[in-house]
This record gives C-alpha cells, sequence and structure tokens, in this order.
C-alpha cells in the first residue's frame, strides 16, 4: 500500500511538472476594503521556479519578471490626493469603493508605489510593483472644520466630524507590516499619528532581507 501511495504521488508530481492548466481569472471590481489592484482574464501554466512549483500568471509570455525590491527598478512615486463631490468622478482611478462623496465630505489620499514595466511577447506592457495606500474619509458635521490632522482628530472626539479610513498594501505583507497598522478604529487623538504614519512606516519596512516582511511584486492595473 505504501508503494502504491508512493507512486501515486511521484505521478502526480511529475503531471504538475510537465503539465499546462488554464485558469480562467475574472476580470475583478473594486471591493468595499479599498482593494488597489485588479486581476487579468488569461491563461497560465505551472511551471518549476526555484526548485518550487507555482502557478504564475504572464511567467510564459513575460521574462524578467521582478521578484524582489531590488528588481523593481522602473520608479517610486508617493503621492497626496484631496477629492471634494465635485471631483469624486475620478475615485474609480484609485480604488475606491467608498460611493460617491456627498456635499460635505472630503477624501484624502496617500499613495505609494515602486514599480517596473514589463514588456512581453504579446507586445503589451505591463507594471508589476508593491505599493501601499490610504484612505481618508471625512464628514464634516460643523462649518470650518481644520483639515489639520491633529486639530482634525480632536473635532472628531468633539463630535464635529467623522473619519473612516482604510489602509490597503499590495506585495507588501508580514508580521512586522501588521505592526505598523493602527489597532483600533477611531480616529481619535491617541490613534491618529499611527493611521497618518501607517504609509511612512510601511515605505521603510518596504526592504529586501527584512524579516517579518514578505515582499511579492504583483500586476498593476494600466493607467
Amino acid at each position: 500500500m505504501k508503494n502504491l501511495n508512493t507512486i501515486l504521488i511521484t505521478l502526480i508530481s511529475t503531471i504538475l511538472l510537465i503539465g499546462c492548466a488554464s485558469i480562467k481569472q475574472t476580470n475583478n471590481t473594486v471591493s468595499n476594503d479599498g482593494e488597489l489592484f485588479t486581476t487579468l482574464k488569461l491563461d497560465s501554466t505551472f511551471i518549476k521556479t526555484k526548485g518550487i512549483i507555482k502557478n504564475t500568471p504572464f511567467s510564459n509570455i513575460c521574462e524578467n519578471i521582478p521578484e524582489n525590491m531590488a528588481e523593481l527598478t522602473g520608479g517610486i512615486k508617493k503621492y497626496f490626493y484631496k477629492f471634494s463631490s465635485k471631483s469624486s468622478a475620478n475615485l474609480d482611478a484609485f480604488g475606491y469603493g467608498g460611493g460617491s462623496l456627498e456635499n460635505k465630505e472630503t477624501l484624502l489620499i496617500v499613495d505609494f508605489v515602486q514599480h517596473k514595466d514589463i514588456f512581453c511577447t504579446d507586445g503589451k506592457k505591463r507594471t508589476f510593483g508593491v505599493g501601499a495606500r490610504l484612505f481618508l474619509k471625512i464628514s464634516k458635521k460643523k462649518r470650518n472644520i481644520s483639515f489639520g490632522l491633529p486639530k482634525l482628530a480632536a473635532n472628531v472626539e468633539l463630535g464635529k466630524a467623522e473619519v473612516e479610513y482604510t489602509i490597503s498594501t499590495i506585495g507588501l505583507t508580514g508580521d512586522k507590516i501588521l505592526d505598523v497598522l493602527p489597532t483600533g478604529n477611531e480616529f481619535d487623538v491617541e490613534n491618529y499619528a499611527k493611521i497618518v504614519n501607517s504609509i511612512d512606516n510601511i515605505i521603510k519596512l518596504a526592504k529586501d532581507n527584512t524579516d517579518g516582511v514578505n515582499i511579492e511584486p504583483q500586476l498593476l492595473p494600466a493607467n
């Protein structure tokens, strides 16, 4: 019986190494938790990379896909955006899943991406990278509320404003990343510094060979 199991395991492993598998990935819509990026629909093959069998979309048409921060040599971008109800039509491009903004609502976005463009054999350019994004949605209950973050946090505690926040990453995970994320749900004086500094703290950790940080560049959406 043991010999039979061994033969079956060997046979299955051999099939995985030489076989092809067609994966049908649907075009995802932006999720409500602020997911940054969508997947694309493409057939993919099983290949053996560095001794590990894994399914790698685009590996059959794109060469030299970056695998770490050192290989993301295309550039680094960090942006700050401010949206009101008049400009909220542009929010779809940022993966914001919170709907349109009302008259007394403002959305602040802090965005970080490190990336590299790859030209694939199908003639298309694809961008791979890692990133982090912070959404701060501010709802005013009183007029003349300051957007200065310390004062804003105080106004939240006084009931003059409400703030919702979402922090998301792509290609960056691990215990150290979790450690720099805020643990509380309230945007108050005690918690606001960890929230607004979260992107900068993630950037500091986005280095190769950092214990507790997993770096796996992902496909980024076309602009």
